[in-house]
């Protein structure tokens, strides 16, 4: 009976060899539950006497789930230092974007240059769409300021009817080249929760950033 449980074995482990060669192997844990319920059908037949044999038995098991923990495809520490060593690829759902209309969006850069806010501005200079109305409203630095606009896919018009007329002299000049790079603008693009408007050349006009309250 030992003979009949060690060819049962070995056949099982010569099938998963073979399927191996042939590209489909099965994974470890299916061919390690094959070869367990070998050994528990020939078990349940063995005599008490037969005590020696099953101990030879086990050990004969044991070196054939060794073999087949061979099977698995090894990763050599060159392979290992490849895989760490490229560069994470982040989800978009990381970075998901934000609408045109509806958000706070706070003024950073005005022509390639950084906003900075004037130690007598008494906010920070911003834009708003509201969607239902197609209206806008802003903080330009000194000046609030009202109007409405029109966007086609990514096509943007911007036009600012109502100002202010308050004179801010430390901050006039910035207060300007915010309201003519609203005129200017043609398109915009947002990524992320940064919005760029876009001027007749192709050239960023501003960027603004999204803020939530």
């Amino acid at each position: 009976m030992s003979g009949r449980l060690s060819l049962d074995l070995f056949v099982t482990l010569a099938l998963s060899t073979q399927s191996e060669r042939h590209g489909s192997l099965r994974s470890l844990s299916e061919l390690k539950t094959q070869t367990s319920e070998v050994l528990m059908r020939q078990v349940g037949l063995i005599k008490a006497a037969e005590f020696t044999s099953v101990l030879v038995l086990v050990t004969f098991t044991s070196m054939c789930f060794a073999l087949f923990e061979s099977f698995e495809p090894a990763v050599s520490a060159a392979d290992k230092r490849a895989v760490d060593s490229e560069p994470a690829i982040e989800s978009p759902e990381k970075y998901p974007q934000v609408p045109l209309a509806n958000t706070y969006w706070k003024l950073t850069v005005v022509d390639t240059e950084p906003v900075i806010m004037a130690e007598s501005q008494q906010r920070e200079a911003y834009l708003q769409l509201r969607e239902d109305t197609n209206t806008l409203r802003g903080f330009a630095g000194c000046n609030n300021f009202s109007g409405g606009y029109e966007v086609v896919a990514s096509q943007l018009s911007l036009q600012y009817l109502a100002q202010t007329r308050k004179a801010c002299p430390e901050v006039m000049s910035a207060e300007v080249k915010f309201l003519s790079a609203l005129d200017r603008t043609v398109s915009f693009a947002i990524v992320g929760e940064v919005l760029t408007l876009i001027d007749e050349a192709g050239a960023p006009a501003a960027e603004f950033l999204a803020v939530y309250f």
